[in-house]
């Protein structure tokens, strides 16, 4: 499922790649059963393709807030400042982090202006990332599965990435527009 039409800043290639790959490794693990990798592959693999997709959910995030600052005009070393003073402090991908870069950038009445014109996609959105951070704590802080709301790495395709690319599309072109 790819990501269709997707601005400069969000680079999709690699992680479709990267989640296609994981897939296909899980479905190769499925059909050895009886070999020694399989309990713990069966886990690691879902696993990875949560904390693949929770960076690059962050990396575009940033790439995003990056692209807007230049598109404002803003170069050089006050980028350099930028990414210093907030990108690099972004551990995590949240609606609440992203949103404290974007009003950085953008201003606080025009991420205003987006989170009350569409109510219900920032509400999506916002849900999205908390599912996927949910998952991906719970995951990256476990040796066994505990998490079986994500049993394959298609589920996170399907169910975080391709919704989630949508969404940040959504974002930066509503912003984008605003410049």
């Amino acid at each position: 499922m790819q990501c269709m039409n997707m601005p400069n800043p969000v680079v999709k290639n690699r992680i479709e790649k990267s989640l296609s790959n994981i897939q296909r490794l899980f479905k190769a693990e499925n059909k050895n059963r009886h070999g020694d990798t399989y309990i713990s592959l069966q886990f690691q693999l879902p696993k990875l393709a949560v904390l693949e997709l929770s960076g690059w959910v962050e990396q575009t995030q940033d790439k995003i807030v990056l692209e807007l600052l230049r598109l404002k005009g803003i170069e050089g070393s006050k980028i350099s400042n930028f990414k210093k003073d907030f990108v690099e402090k972004n551990y995590n991908p949240s609606w609440d982090n992203f949103r404290k870069m974007l009003i950085q950038v953008m201003g606080y009445g025009a991420i205003c202006e987006l989170e009350e014109t569409h109510t219900l996609e920032i509400a999506r959105i916002k849900s999205r990332l908390s599912t996927l951070k949910r998952v991906r704590d719970d995951l990256a802080h476990t040796l066994e599965r505990s998490s079986p709301s994500i049993d394959d790495p298609k589920t996170t395709r399907a169910l975080l990435y391709a919704p989630l690319c949508s969404d940040l599309r959504f974002i930066h072109l509503f912003l984008k527009s605003k410049i």
